[in-house]
């Protein structure tokens, strides 16, 4: 995976330059800096240059929108991501600015089975998208 969060176009063409010889397949990864985002601003519109500019290339998209219904990572999906990653906590009180745009590892459900699982809810996105789960390990208790 190969974040393109705050990057030049001639800077994600440097780093695949570098990449591509050592013979791995890339993701590129659409990605805010801007933690947490709401979907408003996740700028998902960056999805359809990045699938104009590297058609060859497997697409992602990293989220850090604030939980709810997850609707950008579902427009993700229809924009041509292949490759989603969200993090997941245990526990939203636990301390860290990055809780707040985590989701409950109980819903957990939701976004490997439901976003997906309903053929009219995918409208066309591949059978499999490969989906990077980040939890929260700063707990003694798991």
């Amino acid at each position: 995976m190969l974040s393109t969060g705050a990057s030049h176009l001639h800077e994600i063409c440097e780093a695949l330059d570098w990449i591509d010889p050592q013979g791995k397949e890339v993701a590129l990864m659409h990605f805010i800096l801007n933690s947490p985002c709401g979907d408003v601003n996740a700028n998902l519109g960056m999805m359809l240059d990045l699938k104009r500019r590297f058609p060859e290339r497997m697409l992602g998209y990293s989220d850090h929108t604030l939980p709810g219904d997850m609707h950008a990572i579902e427009v993700a999906t229809l924009l041509g991501a292949r490759v989603i990653e969200k993090h997941f906590t245990h526990d939203k009180g636990l301390p860290g600015r990055g809780q707040v745009n985590r989701v409950q590892s109980n819903r957990m459900n939701y976004f490997t089975g439901t976003c997906w699982s309903d053929p009219d809810r995918r409208r066309g996105v591949a059978d499999r998208v490969w989906i990077n789960i980040a939890m929260d390990l700063e707990s003694p208790n798991l």
